[in-house]
């Protein structure tokens, strides 16, 4: 929980868990994560610089912006967002940026999506 108490500035260091310090964890509160499959919850795109306010989180969230729709991220974040192909894609329940060719294959491992309106999965197959 945030202490909403504490003012913070720019320069104030916080710290972190690393990834491995998740995964090795023994606490049982953490121990779901680990042993959930892995499923999409959003749509997500590339950020072309990452947000140095949220650097060290152990996940990608620093590099991306997310949203229901891609194009609603685009229209949220004009310059600061890119539309290249690549950088289109999909936030996952591990915290994990994934293309949307990963997330097809995530989607459907896990059964949040069958049949898709196109060829390649959009936001609007899976909500």
């Amino acid at each position: 929980m945030i202490d909403n108490s504490k003012e913070y500035s720019s320069n104030d260091e916080m710290e972190y868990s690393s990834s491995d310090e998740i995964n090795n964890s023994s606490n049982d509160e953490l121990s779901f994560l680990r042993n959930k499959k892995e499923y999409i919850l959003c749509a997500a795109l590339r950020r072309k610089e990452p947000k140095k306010e949220v650097l060290g989180l152990p996940n990608d969230l620093p590099y991306i912006e997310i949203g229901l729709r891609h194009f609603d991220i685009r229209d949220r974040f004009p310059g600061e967002v890119s539309m290249k192909i690549d950088d289109q894609g999909f936030l996952t329940s591990h915290g994990r940026f994934v293309s949307r060719k990963e997330a097809e294959k995530i989607a459907k491992e896990c059964g949040q999506v069958t049949d898709m309106i196109g060829g390649i999965l959009t936001s609007e197959d899976l909500y």
